[in-house]
């Protein structure tokens, strides 16, 4: 659940405290969107961490990626989540997509907050589809 989104407005104060627990268990979605259209959802129970977010791109995402005719024109973009950083996820994007691939703090400069990065923010987290 994404906190920011909820918001109570009113006329009045109401003096409301919602208590809850945090870090309450739940599942990560993943997806991917480009012109030829989505990949995933891809369901994470769990933290995800940069070892098995490696896993799902070696095991799902770049098999399915390279049955497509543009794979090695193909950019591959991803934003900032914790996962994305290790190393070892850098590592196997240079060597998958040399030069192809950006996210936060890589050699493609690109804004860390750029509205180019919300996509499937809307496509998957849309209630009317």
């Amino acid at each position: 659940m994404n906190r920011h989104n909820c918001v109570f407005c009113g006329d009045e104060n109401p003096h409301l405290t919602i208590r809850s627990q945090l870090n309450q268990p739940g599942v990560t979605v993943w997806g991917a969107l480009s012109s030829e259209g989505v990949l995933g959802p891809v369901f994470f129970d769990g933290t995800v961490d940069g070892n098995n977010y490696l896993n799902m791109m070696r095991d799902m995402v770049v098999p399915q990626l390279r049955t497509r005719a543009n794979f090695t024109e193909l950019y591959f973009q991803q934003d900032g989540a914790t996962p994305h950083y290790a190393l070892l996820v850098w590592n196997y994007l240079d060597n998958i997509f040399p030069l192809h691939w950006f996210g936060q703090g890589d050699s493609i400069d690109w804004l860390p907050r750029s509205p180019d990065l919300t996509p499937m923010d809307f496509f998957l987290g849309s209630s009317e589809k």
